[in-house]
């Protein structure tokens, strides 16, 4: 699949997505960088627009949110993730 069939399917995804994730970074009260308040709605969209638009054949993400293409299976989508990690 071509470069742009991917990135034109993922942005397809993003409205629906960004709308169904906006009321998790609020429960979670989870803020990007300084920002005193979550993001909204539209700060989300325009997040995943940028991730989507820099991909590449692989993934690519920031603050919660990833864009990936999985050509093994067949599979491209956006990811919401929280993670808790402790360096060892």
């Amino acid at each position: 699949m071509k470069a742009k069939n991917v990135k034109g399917i993922l942005h397809g995804l993003v409205s629906d997505f960004a709308e169904n994730v906006a009321p998790i970074y609020k429960l979670l009260d989870w803020r990007w960088h300084y920002e005193d308040v979550p993001p909204t709605q539209g700060e989300i969209e325009q997040t995943l627009m940028e991730l989507i638009d820099h991909f590449d054949y692989d993934s690519c993400s920031t603050g919660g949110l990833e864009v990936f293409f999985n050509k093994e299976d067949s599979e491209i989508g956006i990811r919401f993730e929280y993670c808790k990690s402790v360096l060892f």
